[in-house]
């Protein structure tokens, strides 16, 4: 039982790469899909504004010899961009994973 659990979870990472382009093509044409993919861009923007603006806070606060409370801001929203784009695509695999599983073809 358990070992078919495991090879659900990773059908989609044992497709071949043609296969995974197709099946997420094939996915993100559904209307699950698209929310999904518009849900995600979000995220992404998200991160990429977090990551710019932490950097922007990191070297004012090295160039100005700021607080140390200032360096933790800076850092902690870079965390925050960072844990946004991993978990971003972690949902998408598990998604599309879902996807194949429940669609075999």
């Amino acid at each position: 039982m358990m070992s078919l659990v495991i090879k659900l979870k990773i059908k989609y990472l044992r497709l071949s790469k043609d296969e995974r382009k197709q099946k997420k093509r094939e996915y993100f044409n559904t209307e699950k899909g698209k929310y999904v993919k518009k849900k995600i861009q979000n995220s992404l923007i998200c991160a990429i504004i977090c990551i710019i603006f932490s950097i922007y806070i990191i070297i004012d606060n090295i160039l100005n010899k700021m607080t140390f409370l200032n360096m933790f801001y800076g850092i902690s929203i870079l965390i925050i961009g960072i844990i946004l784009i991993i978990a971003g695509h972690i949902i998408k695999i598990k998604k599309i994973n879902n996807y194949v599983v429940k669609n075999k073809k």
